[in-house]
């Protein structure tokens, strides 16, 4: 169990976006290991593959990737990867703190299964890293509560094409009820 600043207790899910291996996280979850023991903190680390990993056929990961981006916008009842996250969160975290680290596509069922958690109270508290994921809009939660890590070159330039996808704004309905992508 992880002990946050304040005392209290954390669980860390780290969640792979689409095409992983089982190992994808194995240097992150070794690293944050290493770290929080030295603080004297013994943390609970749980890696999650909630769009399936490589084995598994990408356009059907990629689908359900954009179905998460879409439910995020458009609420529907597709298959989501936000939510098979939640379902195994449940399992291991209820009433508890949890951070969420989510790489990728993993960034969006991250921020979905967050969204789920804290709608049924099943989480204390939690925060999301989303790291080199598409955008998704930010305000079924409090923002402070998300960080947004991307790739850049020499010259400040995003190299990672995954993070040009979605957007902060989301859809909205204009007058004549058509739906349009807001601006942020």
């Amino acid at each position: 169990m992880t002990k946050a600043v304040d005392g209290s207790e954390w669980d860390i899910y780290l969640l792979a976006g689409i095409s992983s291996t089982a190992a994808i996280f194995r240097e992150c979850k070794r690293e944050l290991l290493r770290r929080f023991r030295e603080a004297g903190r013994e943390p609970v680390v749980r890696e999650l593959l909630p769009y399936g990993d490589n084995s598994q056929s990408i356009v059907r990961q990629l689908l359900d990737v954009g179905s998460d981006l879409a439910r995020l916008r458009l609420p529907g009842r597709w298959r989501s990867g936000g939510k098979e996250a939640a379902d195994e969160i449940r399992k291991f975290s209820l009433g508890r703190r949890v951070l969420l680290i989510g790489h990728s596509g993993g960034g969006v069922a991250a921020y979905e299964a967050a969204v789920l958690l804290r709608a049924e109270g099943a989480i204390r508290d939690f925060r999301i890293v989303m790291v080199g994921s598409p955008k998704v809009p930010i305000r079924m939660l409090p923002a402070e509560r998300v960080s947004y890590f991307v790739a850049i070159d020499e010259n400040g330039q995003q190299v990672d094409p995954v993070t040009r996808l979605g957007s902060w704004g989301g859809w909205a309905r204009n007058g004549r009820g058509f739906f349009l992508l807001e601006s942020v």
